[in-house]
């Protein structure tokens, strides 16, 4: 389920706006009011909070309030959706799958094929090639979202030599027979408010005002990162360095940071794990702008424009409960440390901006 995030956000957000709430009827005053019922919990509220918690990658407290509103309305796809992502993160691949198979009964496209997405890599982390190839045709004939992840997906890596799913590659790529190129892909939206944090530098002085400024949004830490870091599996991977949009860096003057000297204007930052180093990248924000590449696409994002190696600390006892990012003064004038702290790791890359 690599890379499924916004589409999680896209579903949920789409269901949300299909149970508006019902308008009041006139009564004639003459007539008596019907016995009153019972008023019955919106699910809508339960959504969106289930939505926030799985943004919030807390999938153990999701899926029993997710469960609860299937078990009341089992016609509800959206929550069957949030159940069986929620299980699916957590590695419980069997209950999850009849999840992802009741959502992907919805008549909503969107949320129908993704499921059907989901479905495919649960079967193929079971090691049943036949229906997890079944459950991808019907993903990729429901036009699943461009940013599934087939080509990358780990829980697919069963199928890569598979023939099968490398047609299915090709007829996804519009290479098949099947391909309908007259017909114009389905617009979807996405809208949703975030937590953005910043940190900002102001050096005044005779020429006016040097100032960086960062921006980011942050993630809650947690110990399978650590475990990750540990075995490999991010090495050579790239990631956006916090959650929804862009982290930026904004200068107004070249500054440099480590040994790199980076030009004045505004980068979108990503970060990478090489040759046993932290990398921190800075890309042009006018090429990825032009290409329409979303943060969370980072792994698939051509080469940065420049890169500064980070010191690495790690420090087991002592861990930040979320992403933190500062721009913290140096003990001269116009030098600062680019600092970032993540869970027990702590990366620092000195900045200069003494050059201007």
């Amino acid at each position: 389920m690599k890379a499924l995030r916004e589409l999680l956000i896209l579903t949920t957000t789409a269901i949300l706006c299909l149970h508006p709430l019902s308008a009041a009827t006139a009564q004639d005053p003459a007539t008596p009011p019907p016995t009153a019922k019972p008023a019955q919990p919106d699910p809508r509220a339960a959504l969106a909070k289930i939505q926030r918690m799985l943004e919030n990658e807390q999938f153990a407290d999701a899926a029993p309030l997710a469960k609860a509103l299937v078990d009341a309305d089992p016609g509800l796809f959206d929550a069957w959706f949030a159940l069986g992502y929620a299980l699916h993160a957590q590695g419980k691949i069997d209950e999850a799958l009849p999840a992802h198979l009741e959502a992907a009964k919805s008549p909503v496209r969107g949320t129908a094929s993704v499921a059907h997405y989901n479905a495919g890599c649960a079967y193929a982390l079971k090691g049943d090639k036949d229906k997890a190839i079944e459950q991808l045709t019907f993903a990729v004939d429901k036009k699943v979202n461009a940013q599934a992840g087939f080509e990358t997906d780990p829980d697919l890596a069963s199928l890569v030599s598979d023939p099968r799913f490398v047609a299915l590659l090709e007829k996804r790529r519009g290479g098949g027979a099947a391909a309908k190129p007259d017909r114009a892909p389905e617009v979807q939206t996405i809208a949703y408010t975030s937590d953005r944090r910043g940190s900002r530098m102001v050096w005044f002085g005779a020429k006016g005002a040097a100032q960086m400024h960062l921006d980011w949004s942050t993630v809650a830490w947690r110990d399978a990162y650590a475990k990750a870091y540990d075995g490999g599996t991010f090495a050579g991977q790239r990631w956006r360095l916090g959650k929804d949009f862009w982290t930026t860096f904004d200068t107004n003057v070249q500054v440099s940071v480590g040994a790199v000297a980076i030009p004045a204007g505004a980068w979108f930052l990503t970060m990478t794990q090489r040759d046993g180093k932290v990398m921190l990248q800075f890309n042009d924000p006018a090429k990825l702008r032009a290409a329409k590449l979303d943060a969370f696409v980072a792994d698939q994002l051509p080469a940065p424009a420049y890169e500064a190696a980070m010191e690495l600390v790690r420090d087991d006892a002592n861990s930040t409960k979320e992403l933190t990012l500062e721009l913290v003064p140096g003990a001269t004038p116009m030098t600062a440390t680019f600092d970032v702290k993540f869970g027990p790791f702590h990366l620092k890359a000195p900045i200069d901006a003494r050059a201007e």
